[in-house]
């Protein structure tokens, strides 16, 4: 059995997931940009749902991060870079972007097939 496929679009730069901050009275919390940015994505998959209930299969999820060409790069690697010629190689990448898992899972995905 397959559902219709969930697209959820986040608009705007990705923000890597800041780690826990702790106060001198030993209070945790996490960093403004990261839960503004967590609540963005939050309300983005609600209103990809359009009032389904949660997805309660295993899903698959296919993700697309599109990340600005550094202004700091030069002219000729700017057009490198745009037209696929050469990708990034530092800065926020895979291994730091799926920190950003959601909870219960809302995602641009569909169930799997078992």
């Amino acid at each position: 059995m397959t559902a219709e496929p969930v697209t959820v679009i986040i608009a705007g730069p990705a923000v890597a997931k800041g780690r826990p901050r702790m106060t001198r009275r030993g209070f945790v919390y996490t960093p403004a940009a990261t839960r503004k940015y967590e609540a963005h994505g939050r309300l983005a998959a609600q209103s990809a749902m359009n009032g389904r209930p949660p997805i309660a299969v295993p899903v698959r999820l296919v993700a697309l991060i599109e990340l600005p060409v550094p202004a700091s790069w030069s002219g000729r690697k700017r057009v490198a870079a745009i037209t696929g010629d050469i990708r990034p190689t530092t800065g926020q990448t895979w291994t730091t972007t799926p920190r950003r898992r959601p909870t219960r899972l809302m995602a641009s995905s569909s169930p799997t097939t078992a």
